[in-house]
């Protein structure tokens, strides 16, 4: 499993702990298509959203910060009242910031905006920033039979 599906799951599961039990709270869809609002009063979608890294690391390259970043789309039939925008929009955060997942370093809220409102859903998206040293794989010969080489690291 990838770290980015390690850090996922580990986030949904967070977010399932805090957030109402009636909410759909699950990894962003692999085709958008197949996901309907209409049934849910509720929905947080997380998706990876990208990464970057530190140009160099304490020994080089080898070792850089790597700075992947998660989207939480939070979707809501209102503004105000325990299933609200706010009211949602505060637990998730609590339910993220400065946690760590999967060996990460704590979690860092980059932004939340509105991104709009259609048929009465409205629709946040929050960043994150999850930190974590990005090892670079190593070679190194394999001992006995032909040359070759294996890949260490993570």
């Amino acid at each position: 499993m990838s770290i980015i599906t390690s850090i996922e799951d580990e986030m949904i599961k967070a977010l399932q702990d805090a957030l109402p039990s009636a909410a759909l709270i699950a990894a962003f869809p692999d085709d958008a298509r197949d996901f309907d609002l209409a049934q849910y009063e509720l929905a947080v979608l997380v998706h990876y959203a990208g990464a970057r890294y530190e140009a160099q690391g304490l020994s080089g390259p080898a070792d850089q910060m790597r700075d992947l970043r998660f989207a939480l789309l939070i979707y809501v039939r209102g503004l105000r009242g325990p299933a609200g925008s706010y009211e949602t929009l505060e637990a998730a955060r609590k339910a993220v910031q400065n946690r760590r997942f999967a060996g990460s370093a704590p979690v860092r809220l980059i932004a939340e905006q509105l991104a709009g409102e259609e048929a009465g859903i409205w629709q946040w998206e929050m960043e994150v920033s999850v930190p974590m040293l990005a090892v670079a794989a190593q070679l190194r010969p394999r001992t006995g039979g032909p040359l070759t080489f294996e890949e260490t690291g993570t």
